[in-house]
C-alpha cells in the first residue's frame, strides 16, 4: 500500500512577519501613550506655573487695593477725630492729635489740616503750619466739592514715593478746609509682600513710564530708576520667573511686578525626567533588534511573555513585570529594559503623587493664609465700625447736650427749663429716670425743679448732707452699682443704680443732677459705664450752669421791675404797662381805667412814729392791694406813698365801685409796729379811663392825678373819677 502522501502544511506567516505585526500592534499604542504622557506632563508643567504666578500676582494686587482702601477709611475716622479739635481752635491739641495718629499708622504721614483758604492751621510737622496750598491740585478739586482726593505718586524729599491724598471738612454744613496726608507706598508694598507673597520672592512697583517706585527687597538701591524696555531688574543673582499686573491709582496705570526664584517653582511644579526619552529610544531599538531575530526558536516564548506583561501594564497593573523571559539575548535584554521602564513608571507615578499632594498642601495653606488676612482685615474694619459708631453716639449725645443748654438758655424761668428738661433730658440718656435739683433762695435745703422718666424714685427736697457729690464735690455712685457705697438719702426708690453729679459754679456747689443708669443701653453707657458719667458730669457742667443763669436772670428781672419796699411794680414798668395797654385798648376798642390811690397825711404819720413804721404801713397796705385787684390787673408802686393800678377792660362806673370798696376795707383795716397800734389810715382815690378822659398814656395819667387832687380838695377818704379840678397851678401835690 503506498504510503499516503503527508499533507502539506497550512502557509503561516513567518514568525518575522509575527514579530513584525506584533510589534507594530505593540510600539504603536505605546509609543501613542508615551509621547501623549510627556506632552501632557510638560503642559501641566507650563500651566501650572503660569497659574501659580497669576495667583500669587492677583493676591498681590488684592493686598494692595485693601490697604489703599483701608487708608481711606483711615482718614476719614481722622477726620472725626480732628474736626472737633479743630473747631474748638485749639492749635496745641489739634498738633498733639495729628503727631499721635501718624506715630500709630506708618502708612499715612505728612498729616495736615487748612482752613477755607488753604492754609495750614494744624500740622505734625510744625515747618507746614502758615504754608499756603490754595494752589494745590487736591486743596481745589476738594473745594470745588469732591469728596476724596487721591493723587498721582511722586517722591517726596526722602526718595520715597508716595501719593498724596485729601478729603474736606465742614463746619455748620460749609466747607471749612482740607485734611490731607500721604500715602507712603514702600510701606504699603512692603506689608503685602509680607502678608500675600513667599519670603523669597521680590515685589516691585513701576509707573507708567517706567520708574521704579518700590523695590522689596532692594539691596542695589534701584528705587527712582527706569527700567529697560520690559527687562525685569538683576536683584540678587538668583533666576526668576516675573509675572506683572497693572492697578490704578488717580487715573495713572501702576505696575506691580512679583519675581519668584526658578528653583522655587521647579521644586512645586512637576516635570519629566530625561530618562523617558531614553526609555523611548530602548523600547524602539528593542523592538527592530526582535524583528531582525525573528527567526530565532526562542522568540515566541518571550515574546508572550512580555506581551503579558504589557498587557497587565497597559490595563493599569503597576506592579506587572515580565521578569527573566529567557530567549534570545536581545529579549532578555528587552524583559529586562520593560521591567526597568515599570519601575521608573511606577516611580515617577508616586513622584508625581507626592507632588500633587505637596501641590494641595500649598494650596490649602495659601487659602487658609489668605482666609486668615481676609478674617483680620474683617476684624479691623469691625473695630475701626465700632469706634465710628462710638464717635457718632457721642457726637449726636453732645448736639443733643448743645441742643438742651441752647433752650435752656432761651426760657424766661425755671418753669419752662423744667419743661425742656422733663422732655429733652430722655432723649440724652434714653430708658433712664432722673432729677435735677438746685439750692433755694436761702441756700439751707435743695428743691428738684424738674424729674424725668418714672416718678418717685427722688426726693423733692432734701438738705446738702443727704447728697454725697455735694459732699466729695465730684461725681458719686450709690445705690445698686455703687460697688458697697453709701446711699443717698435723697433717694426713695430702692435697687437703682443712681449717678449723682454735682453743679459747680466758680468752685460753689449751685444744685445736683441724679440719673439712674440701670436701664441704659451699653452701647452708649460703656462696657463699665465710664460713657455714661462722663456725660453726667458735663450734663451737670452746661445744664447745671445753664439753669443757674436762668435763675439769675429771672431774679435780674424781678429787681428792675419790682420795688423792693412793698414788692408790687415800679413805676418804670407801670410806664410800659400803661402804654401797652392803650395801644391795645386803641386796637381793641376796649375801656381802659387807671387807677391812683395816696395815703392821707403820711407825712405826719413819719414824723410821729418813724419811718420804719411807715414802710410798716406801706407793706401792708400794698399787699392788701395785690391781693383786692384782678390777676390781669397790674399794681405798682407809683411813688412815695402813690400807688397806680391798671384795670385791663374796666369802664369807668365798675372802676368807681371798685376802688370805693378797696377804699373802705384800708380804712377799717389795723396796723401795728413793734406791738404798738398805729392810727387808722385812710387813702384818697382818682380814677381816669380810656377814651373819655384821655387817649394817650400821660393823658390818662394826668388826668388821674386830676381825679385824686380833687379827691384830696374835697376832704380825703373819697373815690373821684375825672374829670375833676386840675393840678395846682405850681405844679405841687397836695399831700394832705
Amino acid at each position: 500500500m503506498a504510503e499516503p502522501t503527508p499533507a502539506k502544511p497550512k502557509r503561516r506567516p513567518g514568525i518575522v512577519t509575527i514579530l513584525l505585526g506584533i510589534l507594530a500592534l505593540f510600539l504603536f499604542p505605546t509609543l501613542l501613550v508615551l509621547g501623549t504622557f510627556v506632552y501632557e506632563v510638560q503642559r501641566a508643567e507650563t500651566v501650572q506655573t503660569d497659574q501659580y504666578m497669576e495667583t500669587e500676582t492677583r493676591a498681590l494686587i488684592n493686598g494692595v487695593s485693601s490697604e489703599i482702601d483701608g487708608v481711606q477709611l483711615f482718614l476719614r475716622l481722622v477726620r472725626r477725630a480732628v474736626v472737633p479739635v479743630v473747631e474748638r481752635g485749639n492749635a496745641d491739641e489739634c498738633r498733639s492729635l495729628v503727631t499721635e495718629i501718624e506715630a500709630g499708622e506708618q502708612a499715612l504721614s505728612g498729616y495736615f489740616v487748612t482752613d477755607t483758604a488753604g492754609t495750614v492751621t494744624c500740622a505734625a510737622d510744625a515747618d507746614l503750619i502758615d504754608r499756603t496750598v490754595a494752589d494745590t491740585d487736591y486743596f481745589q478739586a476738594v473745594r470745588l466739592g469732591g469728596r476724596l482726593f487721591i493723587g498721582a505718586p511722586e517722591f517726596d524729599a526722602r526718595d520715597r514715593a508716595v501719593v498724596p491724598v485729601a478729603i474736606p471738612w465742614e463746619s455748620n454744613g460749609a466747607f471749612g478746609g482740607v485734611i490731607g496726608a500721604t500715602i507712603d507706598l514702600p510701606v504699603i508694598i512692603a506689608k503685602v509682600r509680607t502678608s500675600y507673597a513667599l519670603p523669597e520672592s521680590v515685589v516691585m512697583l513701576s509707573s507708567s513710564d517706567g520708574v521704579i517706585l518700590s523695590l522689596v527687597p532692594d539691596p542695589g538701591g534701584l528705587v527712582g530708576s527706569r527700567l529697560a524696555g520690559t527687562e525685569a531688574p538683576f536683584i540678587d543673582g538668583a533666576d526668576r520667573d516675573w509675572a506683572s499686573e497693572q492697578i490704578s491709582v488717580a487715573g495713572d496705570l501702576l505696575t506691580i511686578s512679583v519675581g519668584v526664584p526658578r528653583a522655587i517653582i521647579e521644586e512645586r511644579t512637576p516635570q519629566v525626567a530625561w530618562w523617558l526619552y531614553a526609555v523611548l529610544a530602548a523600547i524602539v531599538a528593542a523592538a527592530l533588534l526582535i524583528a531582525l531575530a525573528a527567526g530565532a526558536v526562542y522568540v515566541r516564548r518571550p515574546v508572550r511573555a512580555l506581551a503579558n506583561a504589557a498587557r497587565r501594564l497597559g490595563t493599569g497593573d503597576r506592579s506587572a513585570r515580565a521578569g527573566d523571559v529567557g530567549g534570545a539575548r536581545e529579549l532578555t535584554s528587552l524583559g529586562q529594559s520593560f521591567d526597568t521602564m515599570a519601575s521608573h513608571l511606577d516611580a515617577r507615578e508616586a513622584e508625581n503623587e507626592r507632588y500633587r499632594a505637596q501641590l494641595e498642601e500649598a494650596r490649602d495653606d495659601l487659602e487658609r493664609r489668605v482666609e486668615e488676612r481676609t478674617s483680620d482685615l474683617n476684624a479691623m474694619t469691625q473695630t475701626a465700625e465700632l469706634k465710628a459708631r462710638t464717635v457718632e453716639r457721642r457726637f449726636l449725645q453732645e448736639r443733643r447736650l448743645r441742643e438742651i443748654v441752647t433752650l435752656i438758655q432761651a426760657s424766661q424761668d425755671l418753669d419752662e427749663s423744667a419743661v425742656i428738661l422733663r422732655n429733652r433730658m430722655p432723649d440724652l440718656f434714653p430708658s433712664t429716670r432722673g432729677a435735677m435739683a438746685l439750692f433755694s433762695e436761702t441756700q439751707s435745703q435743695l428743691e428738684t425743679i424738674a424729674q424725668w422718666g418714672e416718678t418717685g424714685a427722688f426726693s423733692r427736697t432734701f438738705t446738702p448732707s443727704q447728697c454725697w457729690a455735694l459732699r466729695l464735690g465730684t461725681p458719686y455712685s450709690s445705690g445698686a452699682g455703687g460697688e458697697g457705697n453709701p446711699r443717698c438719702a435723697h433717694l426713695e426708690a430702692p435697687d437703682v443704680e443712681i449717678v449723682c453729679a454735682p453743679i459747680l459754679v466758680q468752685g460753689e456747689a449751685r444744685g445736683v443732677i441724679s440719673i439712674d443708669l440701670s436701664q441704659l443701653p451699653e452701647e452708649i453707657a460703656g462696657s463699665e459705664g465710664e460713657h455714661a458719667i462722663d456725660t453726667v458730669e458735663t450734663a451737670a457742667a452746661t445744664i447745671g450752669i445753664a439753669l443757674y443763669n436762668v435763675r439769675l436772670r429771672t431774679a435780674l428781672r424781678k429787681m428792675s421791675i419790682r420795688d423792693t419796699l412793698t414788692g408790687l411794680h415800679n413805676r418804670r414798668f407801670a410806664d410800659d404797662v400803661i402804654a401797652k395797654e392803650v395801644s391795645r385798648a386803641r386796637r381793641s376798642h376796649q375801656p381802659l381805667s387807671i387807677v391812683r390811690i395816696d395815703i392821707d397825711r403820711f407825712k405826719a404819720i413819719n414824723d410821729e412814729f418813724g419811718f420804719e413804721a411807715g414802710d410798716t404801713i406801706l407793706r401792708e397796705m400794698a399787699s392788701a392791694i395785690g391781693h383786692f385787684f384782678r390777676y390781669e390787673d397790674v399794681c405798682s408802686r407809683y411813688g412815695g406813698q402813690d400807688f397806680l393800678i391798671v384795670m385791663v377792660g374796666a369802664a369807668k362806673p365798675d372802676a368807681v365801685n371798685r376802688c370805693d370798696r378797696l377804699r373802705g376795707e384800708l380804712g377799717e383795716r389795723a396796723y401795728f409796729f413793734k406791738g404798738t397800734a398805729l392810727p387808722r389810715v385812710s387813702v384818697s382815690v382818682g380814677v381816669a379811663t380810656y377814651p373819655e378822659d384821655g387817649t394817650t398814656e400821660d393823658d390818662l395819667v394826668v388826668a388821674a392825678e386830676g381825679a385824686l387832687q380833687t379827691a384830696k380838695h374835697d376832704g380825703r377818704d373819697r373815690v373821684r373819677a375825672a374829670p375833676g379840678q386840675p393840678p395846682a397851678e405850681d405844679g405841687t401835690r397836695d399831700t394832705r
